[in-house]
This record gives structure tokens, sequence and C-alpha cells, in this order.
């Protein structure tokens, strides 16, 4: 049920490293097959990228040799998907015949041989050799070099990495995580597995146009100015991510529009048992609170006379149905509070939010966080349990008065008042009081997209304290004090929250955390060569970082 909210604690592999090195791609080279050794150093990504390369030099080296009919039939068992194997019958068959070849002490590229032999495609000489050749050095293809290449070269290559790319990263992402835990199964959860691959299909067909083509394109570009391009396996797997995420958006928002908005903000929704529950970003079901079962029941009873739901259904049935408090008693103090706003607006089970709250508390510690939690709980709070603001509005006004956005309105000083969530406004709290607690603050943010990094039961709190050991130990403790004193009082612009005047800390980049790397990196060259084993790859304790790994 609402899987979409689960989706991005699946997504991380798809875009942890954009790859900026020089590519091997279809260069000749003498036959020298690639070892385990090398194929087992790449990420599951480059893996896949690797296994798309083999399938469409081999496909190309029969059509070179005069086997148009053989190359047609490697194609088309390649594009035969089948969600019961989570790929295709020719990804499943391959990535079979890469277990065999490894186990069997043989190069990688023996696999695709094996897999020709399989489906009864002839492999002459010439086209062995040629799979051979891939070299030992191989590595993506980067942006640059792609858009180097001719169109045509260009369609061959979104094809091979639409067809066999994608599809083979999701075994990938199987075998590595495990299929629970997987992006594949998320989406056979949503019962969108044959969906998706009936989508890769159509976009990536094996022969004609490409549908996808300009989907996979555009996708490779960087989301925010200035960032780095990706490359276009990055391209066809954030093509192919973002349709997922539209069609379970899609199905979310509906579901969400004719949903219960309890007093709390909380959406709520009626199983067949009559029992309301509430739903995480995971999807997982939280029965809701005894006391608030007939409350919500009443309150769907008014909506659907009014045909009004969720937020607007609220505001008009609140005082016919009479809504008790919005606080559970339990949490309504100073030690609780920040539970109940990490498990009902940052939509976390009760344990997740205790988690959470837990390394929060260790993080910063207890007297500041209660403080804060406090300080939001006591203030004055809209209908729908918004905290009330005072901020003016960062429009300008026309001459013809329509309002255009003001990007040079600066964010007002203060927290009440100030922010609208609850959540952030104590988050803000608990962190505005030193420069180390504002980089806190900035390095949380970064825990999802570090996630499969980290134990099972990991928190953002106590990533982001690991984060900073580890960046003190590649920069230095003065360097990173120095670099978070310069950001934390920034100003930053009302609309967006980027800094407005970067250029004068010495930061070339705009975002709070991008703007704090630019700073140190600048003046140590070798610590940001370090930071990313002390930051990024071993976040399990900051004892655990190799800096000189790099």
């Amino acid at each position: 049920m609402f899987p979409s909210r689960a989706l991005a604690f699946a997504l991380a592999p798809f875009f942890l490293v954009v790859t900026l090195i020089v590519s091997a791609f279809f260069i000749p080279v003498p036959v020298q097959a690639i070892s385990f050794a090398a194929f087992d150093k790449m990420g599951s990504a480059d893996q896949a990228e690797f296994v798309a390369v083999m399938v469409d030099v081999a496909e190309a080296s029969l059509r070179k040799a005069g086997k148009a009919d053989a190359a047609a039939r490697l194609d088309q068992v390649f594009a035969n998907t089948n969600p019961a194997v989570s790929s295709s019958e020719g990804v499943a068959q391959l990535e079979a015949d890469i277990d065999k070849a490894r186990s069997s002490r043989v190069p990688v590229q023996q696999a695709m041989l094996w897999t020709m032999e399989y489906f009864h495609i002839d492999v002459p000489v010439s086209v062995s050799n040629d799979i051979k050749a891939i070299p030992e050095g191989f590595r993506p293809v980067t942006y640059a070099e792609f858009h180097a290449k001719s169109p045509e070269e260009q369609r061959r290559i979104i094809k091979a990495y639409g067809l066999v790319g994608a599809l083979d990263y999701f075994v990938r992402d199987i075998k590595e995580r495990g299929y629970k835990n997987s992006y594949f199964n998320t989406l056979s959860e949503a019962k969108l597995d044959g969906e998706i691959l009936d989508f890769i299909k159509t976009q990536f067909p094996a022969t004609g146009p490409q549908p996808g083509f300009a989907g996979a394109i555009k996708a490779m570009e960087p989301e925010q100015p200035g960032g780095n391009p990706g490359g276009p396996m990055n391209g066809v797997a954030l093509y192919v991510v973002r349709h997922s995420e539209g069609i379970l958006a899609a199905r979310e928002k509906a579901i969400d529009e004719q949903a219960v908005m309890i007093p709390d903000g909380r959406l709520v929704f009626p199983k067949k048992n009559g029992v309301w529950v509430t739903v995480d970003k995971r999807g997982n079901q939280t029965p809701l609170e005894d006391s608030l079962q007939p409350v919500a029941e009443r309150l769907r009873r008014c909506m659907e006379r009014r045909q009004i739901f969720a937020e607007e259904g609220l505001k008009a049935c609140s005082e016919e149905v009479g809504v008790p408090p919005a606080i559970p008693a339990e949490f309504n103090n100073k030690a609780k509070y920040g539970i109940y706003l990490y498990s009902h607006l940052g939509h976390l089970s009760n344990a997740e939010a205790t988690t959470v709250y837990a390394g929060m508390v260790n993080t910063l510690g207890k007297d500041i966080v209660e403080s804060a939690a406090e300080k939001v709980r006591t203030a004055e709070r809209t209908p729908t349990e918004d905290l009330v603001t005072h901020v003016k509005e960062p429009y300008k006004v026309r001459p013809d008065g329509s309002k255009v956005e003001d990007y040079d309105v600066p964010f007002p000083p203060g927290v009440i008042g100030v922010y609208k969530s609850q959540l952030v406004a104590m988050e803000v709290l608990a962190t505005e009081d030193t420069d180390d607690h504002y980089l806190l603050y900035l390095l949380k943010a970064r825990f999802q997209e570090n996630r499969r990094f980290l134990p099972n039961d990991a928190d953002k709190w106590t990533y982001a304290k690991n984060a900073y050991d580890g960046l003190t130990r590649a920069f230095g403790r003065e360097q990173v004090q120095s670099a978070a004193h310069l950001i934390h009082p920034a100003t930053k612009r009302l609309l967006t929250g980027p800094i407005m005047n970067q250029q004068a800390l010495g930061a070339t980049r705009n975002d709070p955390f991008e703007a704090f790397e630019d700073i140190p990196a600048r003046k140590d060259p070798p610590g940001l060569v370090k930071s990313p084993s002390a930051c990024k790859e071993k976040l399990v304790s900051p004892d655990s970082a190799d800096l000189y790994a790099a």
C-alpha cells in the first residue's frame, strides 16, 4: 500500500557516483579478456554497463561478420522480459553464466560466449575475439565521450544500456542487497514490475526507433546549474526511475486526495476491517491510537458527505466533529515531543522515530534537544498543526498587479515565527547555537544518499556525527570549524535557501553544504582526496574510515 513512500529508500544505488574517468569503450585493442579481479572492483552500475557493452559488441560483431540473423536472435533474447527473473531471458542467462565463469576461473567474457551457445547462436572466431577484446582497463562512458560520438553510435549505446544495462542492474542490485531490499522488489510490491519491464522494452527496443532516447539524454544533464553531468548509463537509469516515480506519485496523490486528515496533520486510511492506520515512507501501516479511531471515523463521514477531503476537509469538518487535542498525552511533554514530530510529521514508525530522536539526543545533547522541542511544542500553531509564521512572502508586485518571485529577499533571523514545519523548526533550534552543530544539521541531510553504506539501524544524526569526525580527520579540525564558521552566519536566500554571496566566502557553489566543501578543499587539495573515504565510504564509525585508501 502506498509504495511511493518507499521508493526513495530503494533508489540510492542509481545516484551515488558519476564517474568522470576516461573510457576505453569500443577502442580497438589486442585481445585481452577482463579478469574477475578487475570486474569485481567495479560498482554494480559499472558492472551492468560492462555487461551491456559485451552484448552490444557481440551484436555489432555478428553484423560485421555477415550474421545479421544471428544478431537479431541475440537482440531478441535480451528483449524478452520476464518479471519472474527480474529482467529478461538473456540477462538472466548471462548472469548465471557470469557466476559460472567466476567459479570456473575463466575471464568474464567467456560468460557471453556461453550465453550465445545456450541460445544456439553461432560465434565465429572474429566475434569471439571482438568480445574478448574489451580491455582490462574498462571504464564507463562519460558525458563528454558520449556526446563526441556520432548520432548512430549514441543511439546504439542508449539501446544497449536501456535494454541490457538497466535490466542487468536490477539483477545485480538483488544480488548485492537481497531481494527484499532491492529496487525491483519495490516495483513488485507496487505491482509495477511487469509494467516497468515493458516500459524498458518499448522505450529501448531491439530494432527500430528508440522512444526513450531523448528522455535518457535529458536525464544525463545535471539537475542543478553547474553540477556534474552523468554518463549514458546514469541517464538511462534516471529515465526509468523517474518514470516509476511518476506512476507511484500519481497513485499516491489520488489516494491522499481522498484521505482523512486528523487534527495533528496526519493522513489516515481505513482498512477493510474498519481500523484506521497511518502509512510511513516505507509503506508500513501503523494502527492509529485508540483515542483517535472514532475521531477519524467521524471526520470520514463528514468529509464524504461534503466531498471535501484531506486538509480542506479537516478545515470544513473540525467544528462539526469536535476534534480533541491534537497531541496524544504520552507525547505532550518536552522529553517525548521530538519523537512525536519524527513519527507524525517525519512519517516514521514509532520505533524509527525513537531511534532517530535518540541519535539526535546523543549527538547534540539532551538539554539542547529538549529545549528546542519545548519551544516548538508551546509555539502558536494553525488548525492543521503548522507553526504560525510572520514572514512576508518573497514576491515582487509588477505594475499590472501580478506577483513575481523575488530572489533578493534574505532569510530572516529567528526560528519561531519563521519556519512553518514543527519538525524543521525543532532541528534548526537544536543546531543554531554553534557552528559545529550547524554543520551537523547540514551533514544529516546527506544521510539518504549514503544509506547503502550504513547498518540497517543507522540514523541520520549518528551518521552526521561520524561524517563530521571523518571530515576533521581529512582536513583537520581547525579547517572544518573555520569553514563552518563562515557558512553558518552567511546570508541565505529566503525563496530557495542557498547562500546569496558565496564568492565572498571563498566558495564557488551556493548550496550551504557544497559551499562548505569548497572552502577547505581549496585550501587543502590532499584533504579533498582523503575525504570521500573518510566521509562517504565507511560511515559506520569515524574510526573505520581509512583516510589513505584513496
